[in-house]
């Protein structure tokens, strides 16, 4: 029975994801260029991991933590391209699209202080907060939070399941809702067909 536990255990944690991504299209002034080795390097670790530019020129990186990165395309005949300060996002999917310019392997383009890229294929949004962050968010002990709950006073209808406050209505029939008992010997509701 263990044995079965742990791997259902597993699945679900493996489902619940942080990560996010970068990818985008790699092109010059003709068009889309195949075979560009891209590099995404973690600002923050020095960890990297390269991806190669397919037929159209896509690129993509998937399952990336969050984190400040650098992306760097290189291809021989073209300069350098470098983009440093790409934040991604909790679950944020970061599209970048590159323009190589034609030149020497050893020239480098690099883009510093660009405008915040938007992610045009996710409607989510996510980020990472510190420690101070969290414990500034509010919580149930705090006199400025608090919670309200309010009991109701319907009961659940053992014919239709619904909780409705007309239940018991009839005490011939404690235990179902006023809908309910007026259908019980009569022609019912009528139904519409959608």
């Amino acid at each position: 029975m263990a044995l079965l536990l742990v791997p259902l255990a597993t699945s679900t944690a493996w489902a619940q994801t942080f990560t996010g991504g970068v990818r985008g299209v790699v092109n010059d002034s003709g068009g889309v260029v195949p075979g560009v080795t891209v590099t995404l390097i973690n600002e923050g670790n020095g960890a990297s991991r390269d991806a190669v530019s397919n037929d159209r020129g896509l690129y993509d990186f998937s399952a990336v933590p969050p984190g400040v990165y650098t992306v760097k395309a290189e291809l021989t005949g073209f300069k350098t391209f470098e983009s440093k300060g790409v934040r991604v996002n909790t679950q944020q999917f970061v599209t970048m699209d590159i323009k190589l310019d034609v030149g020497q392997l050893q020239e480098t383009i690099t883009v510093t202080g660009a405008a915040p890229l938007i992610d045009t294929s996710n409607a989510s949004t996510g980020s990472v907060i510190d420690s101070r962050q969290l414990e500034a968010l509010p919580s149930a002990g705090d006199a400025d939070f608090q919670v309200r709950a309010t009991v109701s006073s319907a009961a659940k209808c053992e014919r239709c399941w619904h909780y409705r406050s007309d239940v018991g209505i009839d005490p011939a029939h404690p235990t179902i809702c006023g809908r309910c008992t007026a259908n019980l010997f009569g022609a019912g509701e009528p139904r519409r067909v959608a």
